[in-house]
């Protein structure tokens, strides 16, 4: 899954500031409430996140978690993994999704891809700014 965040109310893509019956809202409202796997703080509005622990059509909702949290973690792969190992594995999974059926999702083939080449550049300035662009697939 890629990164994304969740529209500020009152913006165009956002809930609306006050109470409403839209589905729509209500869903952004869920998913900003919704705490951070790692710092079991809410998700909020205008900060990037992901889901974790689900990959490509393994059918599992898995948690959000926000991008920084995710980035100051000591075990993680962006960590530990020396650069050149980083790049091979990377490279590896975007050769299996190009390789995707259509029907296998060609939509969170590009937001998986999406996410490993964040996690390549590792750079939070750059993965924030890439966060904050509207996705055509969101």
């Amino acid at each position: 899954m890629g990164w994304t965040t969740n529209p500020k109310p009152g913006t165009a893509a956002g809930p609306c500031i006050g109470a409403c019956k839209h589905l729509d809202c209500a869903g952004l409202r869920a998913s900003a409430e919704a705490l951070c796997h790692y710092c079991k703080k809410p998700i909020g509005y205008g900060a990037p996140w992901v889901m974790i622990g689900t990959t490509l059509g393994d059918g599992e909702k898995g948690e959000p978690a926000h991008f920084d949290c995710g980035q100051n973690l000591s075990g993680g792969p962006a960590v530990r993994e020396p650069p050149g190992k980083r790049r091979d594995r990377v490279l590896a999974r975007l050769k299996e999704l190009g390789e995707l059926k259509p029907e296998a999702g060609e939509e969170a083939g590009h937001t998986e891809a999406d996410q490993l080449l964040l996690e390549l550049i590792n750079d939070v300035e750059i993965s924030k700014a890439f966060a904050n662009i509207p996705k055509w697939y969101a």
